[in-house]
């Protein structure tokens, strides 16, 4: 399932590849497109950490408030911007998630080709 929306330079993507909001241009980004090194903030703005690892359904994360790493799940991306990850939730509900324990099982991720047409919504 692809992550939501990132914005792209008109050069990245031929048009033919680019949805059109308002006057940026946006396309699909994967979670094998995610990179270590990359800010994750919560959606009330607030640094959650920068990004470790990335597996095939987490990121982990550390460098943050928490002393552990977390492991953020992709279903709580929200969007992705400029290399910055930002969540679906506020600051004040991570303590409850339970993310600091890792995966239960691998998290490898696993990449593949795809086809320009494999990136469209």
């Amino acid at each position: 399932r692809p992550l939501p929306l990132k914005r792209v330079g008109r050069a990245s993507w031929p048009s033919s590849q680019l949805a059109r909001t308002r006057d940026a241009r946006l396309a699909p980004v994967r979670i094998a497109d995610l990179k270590p090194g990359w800010d994750v903030v919560t959606n009330d703005g607030h640094r959650l950490g920068r990004v470790k690892q990335v597996g095939q359904h987490f990121l982990e994360v550390s460098g943050g408030r928490f002393s552990a790493s977390l492991y953020v799940p992709s279903s709580a991306i929200a969007n992705v911007e400029h290399e910055t990850i930002h969540l679906n939730l506020a600051e004040r509900e991570i303590d409850a998630t339970g993310w600091q324990q890792p995966p239960r099982t691998s998290d490898e991720l696993r990449t593949a080709q795809e086809r320009h047409a494999d990136r469209d919504i």
